[in-house]
C-alpha cells in the first residue's frame, strides 16, 4: 500500500527518533521528491544533516522550510543553531532579527539569543584571535571547545586549537589524540563512491527549486572537483544551467552525464527539455522517446511528449500522451494540468475544467492550475468564477505574472461593474512584481488610463512601453505582439488632442459607447444631442466581433459586454461598435468562408441577425436608446493583393447592407460611418481615418447630425 506524504513523514520521524538515520533519510527523501517544498520534510532533513555532522549541507533545507512556512518557530531555531555551529555569527544574528520581526518568541529564542552573544564573545577570544588560544583560556576550556568544534563539523577550527595546545604542551594526550582522530576522519571522508551523500544532493535540488540556480551551480562546480564522475552532479548542473537560460551549457552537462552512463532515462528526458526550449521540437520528442525506451513507465517523458505535441498543434496526440502519463502516475498533477490545457485548445471546455479540478485536488497549492482554470471559466462566460480562480492563484502566489495579467484584463473591461471588488483591486495594486518584462501589461494599463480619462498616465505607460528592448516584445505570442503594436499606435494618436478637460461623468449626461477598440475613437469627447451636451464614455470588450454575439453558447465577449450593458442606468443612450474585426481578411468572414466552405453571404447574414437579436433581447428590460454603428469604408492595404482588398471592401458593403436591413425590421437606429468615409473607389476617402481601421473624433459632428434625424 502506497503511503501518503503525511504517513511517510510520520514514519520518517519515528525512524529519526529511534536513531535509524538511513531509514529516516529514505522517508524524507521520498517526500521531497514528491513535494520539494514540503516544510516539515525539509526541516527534518536539515536536522538529520546536522546530526551526522553535515551542518553546512543542512542550510538549504532550513531555508526552504522557512520560505514555505515562516510561522513555525522551530524552523527558525534550527536554522539559527546551524549558523552558530558554523560560526556564521553575523548571519545567525541577522536571521534571529528576522525571526523576531516575524513575531517569533518563547524560551527557545531567549536561549538562542544568549548562545549568539556567548559565541560572539568566544569567537573574539579564540579562533579569530591571531595569538594562541591558551593566551586567553585554560587548557581544559580549550580542549572542550576543540571537541565541540569537531562535533559541529568545524574540523579546521578544531585542528587549529589542538595545534595551539601542542605548541605549549607538546605531549598533551588530549590534543595528540584529537589530531590523530582528525587525520583518521580525513582519510575516512575521502569518497569511496563517485557520488556525494544524499543529503548534499538534496540540498542542491532544494536550491534549484526556489530558483537559486547560480548558487546551486557554484556549489556543484566545487563538488565536481571531489566527485568528477558524479552522474547526479552533472544532471543537477544541467538543470541549474537550464534555469539560468544557459541552454548550451545545460546540454554539455547532460551529455557529460551520459558519457559516464549512457542508459540514464532521466537525463535523456532532461535533454529533451533543453531541445524543446531551443525550438528543436522533433529532436526533443526523439529524446523523450529514447528515455522511454530505457524506462517505459517514465510518466514525465509522456507528459513532456504531450507538451511538445501541443506546441506543434497536434492536440489529439497530445491528449493521448498526457493520458498515458496519468495512467502510469494517477497523482501527476502537472499532467492533469497540461491535459486540461490541451482540452481547452480543442474547445472541450467542460472536460478541461474537470482536469484542472483534478490537478488542484492532488496539489491544493497549484497556483498555475487555478490561473488556467480562470482562463477557461472566462472563456465560458463565467466571469465571477474566473475572478475567484485568479484570486485563488494570487493568494497562493502573489507575484504570479500570468494571473496578474489575466485578472487585470478582466478588470479593465468591467471595472465599473459590481464584479470588480475592492479585494481584487487591492490584490492587483499591492503585488511587488517587477513588470519590466511584461509589455502587454503596460499597454493594458495605458488602455485603462485612457478609459478613465487620464491622458498623462496614458503617456507615462506608453513611454515605458517604448523603452522596452525589442527582445521583450519578441518574447510575446504573435497575437499579443499585434495587440501591443496596434493599441500603442492608436492610443498615441488619440492623445494628441486634449481630452475633455473636466469630463461630466454623471450618468444622465453620458452617452455610453460599447465596442471593441472602436469605442475609444470618440471617448471623453463632447457630443450634442438635441442641444444638450453629453460626454461619451467607453466600455471596451477586447477583440469583440459581431460573430461572438450571434452564437448560441455563452462566451467571454457576451459576458463582458452583458455586464457593462446591464450596469448602465435604464434608458441610457448607447452606441454599439462591433463588426469591423469580422470583415478583416485574416480573422473574420473571409477566412471562415474558406475554412468552412460556406458562402460569405450566408455567414454574414447569420452573424448580423444573431448580433442584433442578442442586443435587442438584452435591452428588453433596460429600455436603452441603441445606436448601431456600421463598419467604415476600408483603407486600401498595400500588404495585400488587389483581389484581397476588393474582397474586404465587398464584405464590408455586404455587412453594412444586411445590418441596415435587419435594424429596419426592428425599427432600430444605425449610425452610418460608412457613408462618411467611403470614396469614389469604394475605399476610405481619408477624411476621418486616424489609422488603417479607426476613425478620429472629427467624425462626431457628422454623427450628431445623423442622431438628430432620429430624435
Amino acid at each position: 500500500m502506497e503511503l501518503t506524504l503525511e504517513q511517510a513523514l510520520q514514519r520518517g520521524v519515528e525512524a529519526h527518533k529511534a536513531g535509524k538515520i538511513q531509514e529516516a533519510d529514505g522517508f524524507y527523501t521520498a517526500i521531497l521528491k514528491a513535494d520539494p517544498k514540503h516544510p516539515d520534510a525539509n526541516h527534518n532533513m536539515g536536522v538529520l544533516a546536522v546530526g551526522v555532522g553535515k551542518v553546512h549541507e543542512s542550510l538549504p533545507f532550513f531555508i526552504t522550510a522557512l520560505e514555505t512556512n515562516s510561522s513555525i518557530a522551530q524552523y527558525w531555531l534550527s536554522y539559527i543553531d546551524a549558523l552558530i555551529r558554523l560560526n556564521k555569527m553575523a548571519d545567525a544574528q541577522a536571521v534571529f532579527d528576522r525571526a523576531k520581526s516575524n513575531g517569533a518568541k518563547g524560551d527557545g529564542f531567549d536561549l538562542i539569543k544568549k548562545r549568539i552573544k556567548a559565541s560572539l564573545v568566544e569567537t573574539k577570544k579564540t579562533v579569530n584571535n591571531h595569538g594562541n588560544i591558551l593566551d586567553t583560556l585554560k587548557l581544559d576550556q580549550a580542549c572542550n571547545i576543540a571537541k565541540r568544534k569537531v562535533k559541529d563539523g568545524l574540523t579546521e577550527e578544531a585542528k587549529k586549537i589542538y595545534q595551539d595546545i601542542l605548541k605549549k604542551f607538546p605531549k598533551n594526550k588530549k590534543a595528540l589524540h584529537g589530531i590523530k582522530n582528525l587525520a583518521s576522519k580525513s582519510l575516512a571522508n575521502k569518497p569511496k563512491t563517485e557520488e556525494p551523500p544524499t543529503v548534499q544532493l538534496q540540498g542542491l535540488v532544494n536550491l534549484c527549486t526556489p530558483g537559486l540556480y547560480q548558487q546551486a551551480k557554484d556549489q556543484i562546480l566545487h563538488l565536481l572537483k571531489k566527485y568528477p564522475k558524479s552522474i547526479n552532479l552533472y544532471n543537477i548542473l544541467g538543470a541549474a544551467n537550464k534555469g539560468l537560460g544557459n541552454l548550451d551549457e545545460a546540454m554539455a552537462a547532460y551529455t557529460k552525464a551520459l558519457s559516464i552512463k549512457p542508459d540514464l532515462a532521466d537525463v535523456h528526458n532532461n535533454i529533451g527539455n533543453v531541445l524543446k526550449d531551443q525550438g528543436k521540437i522533433d529532436k526533443a520528442i526523439e529524446a523523450y522517446k529514447k528515455a522511454l525506451s530505457i524506462k517505459p513507465n517514465l510518466a514525465e517523458s509522456y507528459n513532456n511528449i504531450g507538451n511538445a505535441l501541443q506546441y506543434q498543434g497536434r492536440l489529439d496526440d497530445a491528449v493521448e500522451a498526457f493520458d498515458k502519463a496519468i495512467s502510469m502516475k494517477p497523482d501527476f498533477a502537472d499532467a492533469h494540468n497540461n491535459m486540461a490545457n490541451a482540452l481547452q485548445d480543442l474547445g472541450k471546455l467542460e472536460e478541461s475544467i474537470e482536469a484542472y479540478t483534478k490537478a488542484i485536488s492532488i496539489k491544493p497549492d497549484y497556483a498555475e492550475a487555478y490561473n488556467n482554470m480562470g482562463v477557461v471559466l472566462k472563456e465560458q462566460g463565467k466571469l465571477e468564477e474566473a475572478i475567484e480562480a485568479y484570486k485563488r492563484a494570487l493568494a497562493l502566489k502573489p507575484n504570479y505574472d500570468n494571473a496578474i495579467l489575466n485578472a487585470s484584463t478582466v478588470r479593465i473591461q468591467i471595472s465599473d461593474t459590481k464584479l470588480i471588488t475592492e479585494e481584487l483591486e487591492k490584490i492587483l495594486e499591492n503585488h511587488s512584481l517587477d513588470l519590466i518584462e511584461m509589455p502587454k501589461f503596460k499597454i493594458q494599463q495605458a488602455v485603462r488610463a485612457f478609459l478613465i480619462c487620464d491622458q498623462e498616465l496614458v503617456r507615462k505607460h506608453l513611454n515605458i512601453y517604448k523603452s522596452y528592448p525589442p527582445s521583450s516584445i519578441a518574447k510575446l505570442q504573435p497575437e499579443d505582439q499585434v495587440f501591443c503594436s496596434a493599441y500603442n499606435q492608436f492610443l498615441q494618436k488619440l492623445i494628441v488632442a486634449p481630452l475633455v478637460t473636466k469630463p461630466n461623468f454623471a450618468d444622465n449626461r453620458a452617452v455610453f459607447h460599447l465596442g471593441e477598440s472602436h469605442c475609444l475613437s470618440y471617448a471623453h469627447r463632447l457630443i450634442k444631442i438635441n442641444g444638450t451636451g453629453y460626454t461619451i464614455r467607453p466600455r471596451i470588450t477586447f477583440g469583440g466581433k459581431a460573430f461572438h454575439f450571434s452564437t448560441e453558447k455563452e462566451n467571454a465577449f457576451k459576458a463582458i459586454t452583458k455586464a457593462n450593458f446591464h450596469n448602465l442606468p435604464d434608458a441610457s443612450i448607447v452606441f454599439l461598435s462591433f463588426g469591423e474585426i469580422d470583415c478583416r481578411p485574416d480573422e473574420g468572414f473571409i477566412s471562415a468562408a474558406t475554412k468552412h466552405k460556406k458562402p460569405i453571404k450566408d455567414l454574414v447574414s447569420d452573424t448580423v441577425k444573431g448580433y442584433v437579436d442578442w442586443f435587442i433581447e438584452q435591452n428588453s428590460n433596460k429600455h436603452h436608446s441603441l445606436f448601431f454603428f456600421n463598419v467604415p469604408a476600408p483603407v486600401y492595404n498595400k500588404k495585400y493583393l488587389a483581389e484581397v482588398n476588393e474582397t474586404v471592401m465587398s464584405t464590408i458593403k455586404l455587412f453594412n447592407c444586411l445590418l441596415n436591413k435587419t435594424l429596419k425590421d426592428y425599427d432600430a437606429k444605425i449610425i452610418d460611418v460608412y457613408k462618411l468615409t467611403v470614396g469614389h473607389d469604394g475605399f476610405s476617402n481619408s477624411l476621418f481615418h486616424i489609422d488603417d481601421v479607426h476613425l478620429s473624433s472629427d467624425a462626431i459632428n457628422e454623427i450628431e447630425q445623423q442622431i438628430g434625424t432620429f430624435l
